[in-house]
Protein backbone atom coordinates (compact mmCIF):
# COMPACT_ATOMS: atom_id res chain seq x y z
CA UNK A 1 0.00 0.00 0.00
CA UNK A 2 1.37 3.44 -0.92
CA UNK A 3 2.08 6.21 1.51
CA UNK A 4 -0.49 8.96 2.01
CA UNK A 5 -0.20 11.88 -0.38
CA UNK A 6 1.86 14.73 0.97
CA UNK A 7 4.48 12.46 2.52
CA UNK A 8 8.10 12.62 1.34
CA UNK A 9 7.91 9.52 -0.87
CA UNK A 10 5.27 9.23 -3.56
CA UNK A 11 3.51 6.05 -4.65
CA UNK A 12 6.58 4.98 -6.67
CA UNK A 13 8.84 5.39 -3.63
CA UNK A 14 10.50 8.50 -5.05
CA UNK A 15 11.53 11.00 -2.40
CA UNK A 16 10.14 14.48 -2.85
CA UNK A 17 12.35 17.55 -2.88
CA UNK A 18 10.04 18.99 -0.23
CA UNK A 19 10.30 17.55 3.28
CA UNK A 20 6.94 16.59 4.73
CA UNK A 21 6.43 17.85 8.34
CA UNK A 22 5.41 14.36 9.53
CA UNK A 23 8.60 12.83 8.11
CA UNK A 24 10.69 15.67 9.58
CA UNK A 25 9.18 15.08 13.02
CA UNK A 26 9.67 11.31 12.77
CA UNK A 27 13.32 11.74 11.79
CA UNK A 28 13.84 14.04 14.78
CA UNK A 29 12.27 11.95 17.55
CA UNK A 30 11.74 8.48 16.07
CA UNK A 31 8.86 6.51 14.61
CA UNK A 32 5.36 6.66 15.94
CA UNK A 33 2.52 4.24 15.25
CA UNK A 34 1.69 5.56 11.76
CA UNK A 35 5.28 6.13 10.58
CA UNK A 36 6.59 4.78 7.28
CA UNK A 37 9.00 1.83 7.20
CA UNK A 38 12.67 2.21 8.12
CA UNK A 39 13.54 1.78 4.44
CA UNK A 40 11.31 4.70 3.45
CA UNK A 41 12.58 6.82 6.32
CA UNK A 42 16.17 6.11 5.35
CA UNK A 43 15.45 7.33 1.80
CA UNK A 44 13.99 10.53 3.23
CA UNK A 45 16.94 10.90 5.62
CA UNK A 46 19.49 10.57 2.79
CA UNK A 47 17.75 13.28 0.75
CA UNK A 48 16.92 15.68 3.60
CA UNK A 49 19.75 15.02 6.07
CA UNK A 50 21.28 18.50 5.77
CA UNK A 51 17.92 20.19 6.30
CA UNK A 52 17.16 18.10 9.37
CA UNK A 53 20.65 18.50 10.84
CA UNK A 54 20.64 22.26 10.30
CA UNK A 55 23.67 24.53 10.34
CA UNK A 56 25.07 23.62 13.75
CA UNK A 57 28.32 21.66 13.42
CA UNK A 58 28.25 18.11 14.75
CA UNK A 59 30.94 18.90 17.34
CA UNK A 60 28.79 21.62 18.88
CA UNK A 61 25.74 19.43 19.40
CA UNK A 62 24.83 17.71 22.64
CA UNK A 63 22.12 15.63 20.96
CA UNK A 64 21.32 14.29 17.51
CA UNK A 65 18.08 13.51 15.71
CA UNK A 66 16.76 9.96 15.64
CA UNK A 67 17.58 9.65 11.91
CA UNK A 68 21.25 10.35 12.59
CA UNK A 69 21.45 7.68 15.27
CA UNK A 70 19.60 5.11 13.16
CA UNK A 71 21.02 5.76 9.69
CA UNK A 72 24.45 7.30 10.35
CA UNK A 73 25.46 5.38 13.49
CA UNK A 74 23.36 2.26 13.06
CA UNK A 75 22.29 2.24 16.68
CA UNK A 76 19.27 3.12 18.80
CA UNK A 77 18.99 6.71 19.91
CA UNK A 78 20.12 7.01 23.55
CA UNK A 79 17.91 8.76 26.08
CA UNK A 80 18.30 12.52 25.91
CA UNK A 81 20.39 12.58 29.10
CA UNK A 82 22.77 9.95 27.68
CA UNK A 83 23.28 11.45 24.22
CA UNK A 84 26.08 13.85 25.17
CA UNK A 85 28.01 11.03 26.84
CA UNK A 86 27.61 8.77 23.80
CA UNK A 87 28.67 11.57 21.44
CA UNK A 88 31.72 12.13 23.65
CA UNK A 89 32.54 8.38 23.45
CA UNK A 90 32.30 8.62 19.66
CA UNK A 91 34.69 11.61 19.66
CA UNK A 92 31.95 13.85 18.22
CA UNK A 93 31.37 16.23 21.11
CA UNK A 94 33.75 19.09 21.60
CA UNK A 95 34.94 19.29 25.16
CA UNK A 96 33.63 22.26 27.08
CA UNK A 97 36.21 24.84 28.14
CA UNK A 98 37.01 24.73 31.89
Amino acid sequence: MGRPMGRAADHRGDVSAELDPDDWFTLLIGPIQSSPSDEELEQVWRVHRDTIMGDEPVGGRRSMPWGWWRFEQGEDMPDHEQQAQRLRELGLLEEEAP
